[in-house]
């Protein structure tokens, strides 16, 4: 991961979609480091904040019911914090097909809006969490977040004499995530075929306490304008398949609309300078070959996804039924 800074003071952490599957999981890292005085969490949902309030019982951790559709309370909320790492989004690339309009409501303008009011609050570090699926999008998922994107790194040149800073991370799939391919294996019954899209098909794959980790690296690091990318490995979807449901029989379902036979993190028409763990992109202008799931060298075996998804096989079956 990237090297860590030396803090010089306490920090404020402002958390959007902080009830999400990576927001929940961040949570016991910053908890972990003594220079987080404070997180607040930011979203919808509040059964899972309460859910989140009983968890901790922490003094460290403060929250705030809205949508980041809403700049008014978005900004009264954020006020006074030091990070904004913005993870809130509409992540489900089907519905993004179906539901176009919402998907732009959170992702463009909501994004846009966490955006405006880092800037109006001053704050220190602004950070999107993005998704591979931002390079060359075929579905509006991928789509939005590439505007978000784009927002978010123009912003550097665009902010008068704000001190504000915006960057980007953008990796794969989270391993055991809500909605990824793993939580749809695990509520398979018993008896019920396993449906593959493309067991050929490949993706980016990350074990969410490493994302949670680089995110916060990126926090300490960041200067404004990059999007870092950390250098990780790939899977195949046959080969979830096999670790989660062995033995069971498949059915091939075809691909979804706006589905990737493999992804990409890093586009030929970008520059970006490569360090031991992760790549930062910083312009646009390289003519190189993108780097894509399926030319990563370096595929996770059955064993190694189980490992990665913290379960063993007898484990993850019992969870499942």
């Amino acid at each position: 991961m990237l090297q860590s800074m030396e803090m010089d003071n306490t920090k404020i952490v402002f958390l959007t979609g902080g009830t999400g599957s990576f927001g929940t999981n961040f949570i016991p890292l910053l908890l972990s480091k003594p220079e987080i005085k404070m997180i607040r969490i930011y979203s919808r949902d509040e059964h899972k904040q309460q859910a989140l309030k009983e968890q901790y019982r922490s003094d460290r951790i403060s929250f705030y019911i809205g949508d980041v559709r809403d700049y008014d309370n978005l900004k009264r909320s954020m006020a006074d914090s030091d990070w904004v790492v913005h993870a809130a989004a509409l992540k489900q690339a089907p519905f993004g097909e179906i539901y176009p309009e919402e998907f732009i409501k959170t992702n463009i303008l909501g994004s846009s809006n966490v955006a405006k009011a880092a800037l109006d609050n001053n704050i220190d570090k602004c950070l999107l969490l993005s998704t591979d699926k931002a390079v060359y999008p075929l579905n509006l998922y991928g789509a939005t977040k590439m505007c978000a994107e784009r927002l978010f790194i123009n912003l550097n040149r665009m902010k008068g004499t704000k001190q504000t800073k915006f960057a980007c991370t953008r990796y794969g799939n989270v391993a055991n995530s809500r909605g990824t391919i793993v939580q749809k294996f695990l509520s398979l019954g018993k008896t019920v075929k396993v449906p593959i899209t493309n067991p050929d098909a490949t993706r980016f794959w990350i074990p969410m306490h490493e994302a949670n980790e680089f995110v916060y690296s990126v926090l300490l690091n960041m200067r404004g304008g990059e999007i870092f990318i950390p250098k990780i490995r790939s899977i195949k979807v046959g080969t979830v398949a096999h670790a989660i449901c062995p033995d069971r029989e498949w059915t091939i379902i075809g691909e979804r609309p706006g589905d990737k036979l493999h992804e990409v993190l890093i586009g030929e028409n970008e520059s970006f300078t490569e360090y031991e763990n992760y790549y930062v992109i910083e312009g646009y202008s390289s003519s190189h070959p993108a780097w894509s799931s399926n030319k990563n060298g370096d595929y996770l075996s059955t064993e190694q996804i189980l490992e990665s998804i913290n379960g063993c096989r007898s484990g993850l079956e019992a969870s499942a039924y």
